[in-house]
């Protein structure tokens, strides 16, 4: 249940604790800190803890996420809620957003620009890219979660256009009009949701008692500076939230074909083109035998 290695927790929460810099071992289902509204989700850089008393959606999002848990378990839930934000960032990185101000590009634009603001990128993109997404990415997880729409998902034609409509309902949906850049939604559906839930890829060692954060190395923070600077230019953490190390496990997938470079992963993920469904028939009729 817990994230396979120490991390910074709540900035007013460690206050109490004199003696230099605390690390916690956090639970995969906690990404806010309700006493104190403060962001502690699965960061890839060392960075403080953001406020959100400006985005109560987020904050309440995760006492929604707390009520899924208590009702899916944690396994279900946790891949429910990673499953929701690769999602979200595929829609992120793809979508053009159109007139209506009601599509769910503005709201994360908006929430964006309160978290990272406008020339701040470089030192606080990367910590909070995934808060903007959160509430969405809740809300998408109860229905992932749910083993009554998994079944409508990988049903007939009819269950399929149930289970659309709902994601419809939630997040803005069909959320391009180009097919030939992939459908993650439908990949899911048709590939992963008749599936188990995927595990962590890398589980917390009782070893490791020293708590000592791992540094950043050289090429991770020149990733990071490279994603901080396209964020600059179009304001779109899509494709960079798709690379974010805890989105990871869903995105490569156990049965999922191994790719050496995360971007064939990535691109795999939203595959629904006639050889993909072939080689998913194959699988599927491998596993009934």
């Amino acid at each position: 249940m817990f994230r396979h290695q120490p991390q910074p927790g709540c900035h007013r929460c460690d206050a109490r604790h004199p003696g230099g810099k605390v690390t916690r071992l956090l639970p995969h289902h906690r990404y806010v800190c309700l006493r104190h509204r403060t962001w502690i989700g699965p960061p890839d850089a060392d960075r403080p803890s953001a406020d959100l008393s400006e985005l109560p959606a987020v904050v309440d999002a995760q006492r929604r996420h707390l009520r899924l848990l208590s009702r899916r378990g944690w396994a279900a839930t946790y891949d429910a809620v990673l499953t929701a934000s690769s999602f979200c960032g595929h829609i992120w990185d793809t979508v053009r957003p159109p007139e209506d101000p009601r599509h769910v590009a503005y709201t994360w634009d908006a929430r964006a620009r309160v978290l990272v603001p406008d020339g701040d990128e470089s030192a606080a993109f990367y910590a909070y890219s995934t808060s903007a997404v959160y509430p969405e990415a809740v809300s998408l997880a109860v229905i992932i979660a749910s083993p009554h729409w998994r079944r409508l998902a990988s049903g007939n034609i009819l269950d399929g256009l149930r289970f659309c409509a709902e994601i419809s309902r939630r997040v803005s949906y069909p959320y391009d009009d180009k097919p030939e850049l992939g459908d993650a939604i439908a990949h899911g559906a048709i590939a992963d949701s008749w599936r188990p839930p995927s595990a962590p890829t890398n589980t917390y060692s009782p070893a490791r008692v020293s708590g000592v954060l791992p540094p950043l190395h050289r090429a991770q923070a020149r990733r990071h500076e490279q994603s901080a600077l396209w964020f600059s230019r179009n304001r779109k953490a899509g494709s960079p939230l798709l690379r974010h190390l805890h989105i990871r496990p869903v995105i490569d997938r156990a049965w999922a074909p191994k790719y050496e470079r995360t971007e064939g992963a990535i691109w795999h993920s939203k595959q629904t083109d006639p050889q993909f469904l072939a080689w998913d028939a194959r699988r599927r009729a491998e596993e009934r035998t």
